[in-house]
């Protein structure tokens, strides 16, 4: 190994991109990547009267996870589609994006309204409703969704 290597050297730019870290967005791989999922998703969008469980199996061909029950309204839009992860019974109505960072958590039952944009490490309380783009690291609850004072989160036990 040079002197001059660095571990990003060994990976390669999709493996840095889904590690968090920065990437070249315009490197082969990714456009190839970034061009099956067009494909996918002009089928995808096109296909709005067919059967629930028919789309769900689409989700599957292309998303990362996809959990029992989820329904993903069209249109529907992402770069690449691998990297989403829907758990059980999430529901997706899309006319206005929303923007979801990096490990977030959104509690059952929750709605995101259009045009939120939610900051990495967020945590959304069940039943929620997000009105407002939420910060990084900041735990929001209630109707309307509002940041949580610190001390108002309590580990549970049993």
């Amino acid at each position: 190994m040079s002197p001059f290597s660095t571990p990003h050297a060994m990976k390669t730019q999709k493996q840095l991109m889904l590690a968090g870290e920065l990437y070249t967005a315009n490197d082969p791989e990714l456009g190839q990547d970034l061009q099956a999922n067009q494909a996918w998703l002009d089928r995808y969008n096109l296909t709005p009267g067919l059967a629930p469980a028919a789309r769900e199996s689409m989700l599957h061909e292309r998303l990362g996870h996809v959990g029992e029950g989820v329904c993903v309204l069209a249109p529907f839009h992402c770069d690449y589609g691998f990297n989403i992860r829907l758990g059980d019974g999430v529901f997706l109505n899309f006319g206005r994006p929303i923007t979801i960072g990096r490990d977030v958590w959104i509690g059952g039952g929750a709605l995101i309204l259009p045009g939120v944009r939610i900051g990495d490490g967020a945590v959304i309380g069940a039943g929620s409703v997000v009105t407002r783009d939420v910060p990084a690291g900041v735990t929001v609850a209630g109707n309307p969704a509002r940041p949580l004072a610190c001390g108002k989160v309590r580990a549970f036990t049993s």
